[in-house]
């Protein structure tokens, strides 16, 4: 026991400073503004000690958490965005995204051209409905093993898991400054105003 200590150690005097405190400072800041919004809640502290874990446990260790930091960090912000998205918030657009769809998506159902999804309420199947629920679930999971397939055994290289953070990003605040409903909202609506 005292052998594993002692390598523990000497493992954490060799991290530089910012390999230290990193971790820690981002767990802090993280609970200090939920903590401040008052909704600090298990799920939050499930995150913390899981960065907290990852990050201090040892050299093994601390690989896993250097291949799951971008996906902990899009987490991150993606929890966040709840503090922010209504300042940033402009006009949700609900007939540009369904005439782009119509345009360049669109299938021609006996004579009148439909979007697709539109067109997949009219053709409904129990087996299309479980493949789309599948992928659905799961498809933050499986392109964290497809990131791991590359890191671990392709070319060692995270470029992958950053790559999905900075699109994630890119993502979380463009739809923020250029909201747009899903066209999937327009059948019952017909343009209307969008409800959010």
């Amino acid at each position: 026991m005292k052998t594993i200590i002692k390598n523990w150690f000497f493992w954490l005097n060799g991290l530089s400073w910012a390999q230290k405190l990193f971790p820690l400072l981002l767990s802090l800041s993280y609970y200090c503004i939920w903590s401040h919004q008052n909704q600090f809640h298990h799920d939050q502290k499930i995150l913390i000690v899981i960065i907290m874990t990852l990050a201090y446990s040892g050299q093994r260790v601390r690989g896993i958490f250097n291949f799951l930091l971008p996906f902990i960090l899009t987490a991150i912000v993606y929890d966040s965005q709840r503090f922010y998205s209504n300042f940033l918030r402009g006009a949700i657009r609900v007939k540009e995204p369904y005439f782009f769809d119509l345009k360049f998506f669109g299938i021609d159902a006996n004579g009148s051209i439909l979007t697709p999804n539109e067109w997949f309420q009219l053709h409904t199947h129990p087996l299309l409905d479980l493949w789309t629920g599948f992928a659905y679930l799961f498809f933050i999971l499986i392109f964290i093993l497809i990131a791991a397939y590359f890191v671990y055994w392709v070319h060692r290289s995270s470029r992958i898991s950053w790559a999905f953070f900075l699109a994630k990003c890119y993502w979380l605040h463009y739809v923020l400054l250029v909201p747009c409903s899903s066209t999937l909202v327009r059948s019952p609506l017909r343009f209307g105003p969008s409800k959010t």
